[in-house]
């Protein structure tokens, strides 16, 4: 909205391709951040299934660190790597349990509230720079954040004699 407003429905407009620059020269901490969106936008989903709740054996919502681990293995939806991250996130008590529902709230609700200003953000520059090869590779990587969102985008259109 911001980019129509500051430079109209211009395809290829200046702001557009400076915005496109910016994303380019900080692509390492863009493609860390959407990397980061991507795994707590998906994670309340995954603690909230039925595989995940096979491996919580404590009545209080609790689960092991260990388990965690385990469960998010056998669910194939993130890497060693990404687990480990995960893991790294959560606060554990002293018998090195996890609240998993605590720990999966703490996360989406920032990933909803910023994830949602990167699509939005994406898909007005999708729109202005539409055959930017850069953005292209940003699209794809954010593939998943879009698709998540994807049924709140909207768009808002002025119509009017001139």
């Amino acid at each position: 909205l911001m980019l129509s407003m500051l430079e109209g429905n211009v395809v290829n407009g200046t702001i557009a391709r400076q915005m496109v620059d910016m994303l380019v020269e900080s692509s390492s901490n863009v493609e860390m951040i959407l990397k980061f969106f991507d795994m707590f936008l998906k994670l309340k989903d995954i603690v909230a299934s039925d595989a995940f709740k096979d491996y919580v054996t404590d009545p209080r919502g609790l689960i092991s660190k260990k388990d965690f681990q385990k469960s998010m293995d056998s669910q194939k939806q993130y890497s060693p790597s990404e687990i480990q991250f995960l893991l790294s996130c959560s606060e554990a008590d002293e018998n090195e349990m996890i609240n998993y529902e605590e720990f999966a709230s703490r996360f989406q609700e920032p990933a909803k509230d910023i994830g949602f200003n990167i699509a939005v953000l994406l898909t007005n520059l999708s729109e202005h720079v539409p055959h930017d090869t850069r953005l292209q590779n940003f699209l794809e990587q954010a593939d998943s954040v879009l698709n998540y969102f994807r049924p709140f985008l909207g768009r808002i259109e002025i119509l009017g004699a001139a």
